[in-house]
């Protein structure tokens, strides 16, 4: 019985890690898009010609990231 127990609260600490390390790459995933998306339209403005200082405050990039670009 009492190994029975044992192996359930194993499989319950599995399935409770798995969906920790499942949120947690969603979570991931979701910040690089964000980011790729901010990249994408910091890339727009600077070949539109927009002021640099004005595409860092509008996109949350540093200037030197945008200068990158």
């Amino acid at each position: 019985m009492l190994r029975r127990e044992r192996e359930e609260g194993l499989q319950e600490g599995r399935k409770e890690g798995l969906q920790e390390g499942m949120e947690r790459g969603i979570e991931k995933g979701m910040q690089e898009g964000r980011r790729e998306e901010q990249i994408a339209i910091a890339r727009s403005f600077k070949n539109a010609g927009i002021d640099i200082k004005i595409i860092s405050d509008n996109t949350g990039l540093s200037i030197e990231e945008v200068l990158k670009l």
